[in-house]
């Protein structure tokens, strides 16, 4: 397979190319994983991202519970914006950076953002991490 737009194949060069891709896990319990896996991975301080309506939501509390069983440090960062601003990219920059945080964990929210504006509330047990 080429990517026509990127790589050009030559008669003395490679003929393979590999892309790395974030490992997303998605499914019935894989918020309450969270803490164990953030633990195999060697974080001991995490910063999780959210905002103040979500992160009042089943499905921070249960990564919030699955953190603390597994021992990680951690604070919540709520003030994410669906339109982001320059101010806000630089309030959590700052907060990222003086946290001093190992990896971050970004659970992907979206659908429950998107829901919690109208009314709805999908199944937590779905949202991936």
């Amino acid at each position: 397979m080429g990517c026509c737009h990127y790589y050009e194949f030559t008669e003395s060069g490679d003929d393979v190319f590999s892309v790395d891709a974030s490992a997303i896990k998605f499914g019935p319990g894989s918020l309450r994983e969270v803490g164990d896996d953030a633990d195999a991975l060697g974080i001991r301080r995490a910063a999780l991202f959210t905002d103040a309506v979500v992160g009042s939501l089943e499905p921070v509390r249960t990564v919030i519970d699955s953190l603390r069983a597994a021992g990680i440090d951690f604070e919540v960062y709520d003030r994410v914006r669906v339109e982001p601003t320059d101010e806000s990219f630089r309030r959590a920059s700052q907060f990222a950076t003086e946290g001093r945080f190992d990896p971050t964990i970004q659970p992907l929210w979206r659908v429950y953002a998107d829901a919690a504006v109208d009314g709805r509330t999908p199944h937590s047990d779905h949202l991936a991490a």
